[in-house]
């Protein structure tokens, strides 16, 4: 057998193989009765997930004060178009900025759609805000 006719059944070998692996994972991936489709059904979904809590174990209750904490910060501005950008655009992190042993928190928002002209893009609202804690919540 010469070395090309062993590097051309080689290649088939390994063709084979990966097609027979793709077969697979495409019909693990989007047989009847599969967990979850692109686009499908969602609801339910994590619900094996679920477990009981005993009556006693603590509860946690989240209240909104950003209004009250003077914090007025807008995500995104304009028509979304769905494109990663926009929704991975923005920021928050909390930090003591001012070494006061206080942490404070700096957001940044988004600068708009993709699609914006130069001209619209250097008019727009984003910006990056630093709310420092005064420390009364």
């Amino acid at each position: 057998m010469t070395r090309r006719q062993r590097l051309l059944g080689l290649t088939g070998g390994l063709g084979l193989l990966f097609l027979v692996v793709a077969a697979i994972v495409v019909w693990r991936m989007f047989r009847p009765g599969s967990r979850y489709r692109p686009g499908g059904r969602v609801e339910g979904l994590t619900a094996e997930l679920a477990r009981s809590l005993p009556t006693n174990y603590p509860r946690v209750s989240f209240t909104d004060v950003t209004r009250t904490s003077g914090i007025s910060f807008r995500h995104f501005s304009g028509t979304r178009s769905s494109q990663l950008p926009e929704d991975m655009g923005s920021g928050a992190a909390w930090g003591d900025f001012d070494n006061d042993g206080w942490v404070d928190l700096v957001v940044a928002n988004e600068v708009g759609p993709l699609s914006l002209s130069d001209s619209a893009r250097a008019q727009s609202s984003a910006r990056t805000t630093l709310y420092h804690n005064n420390h009364d919540g």
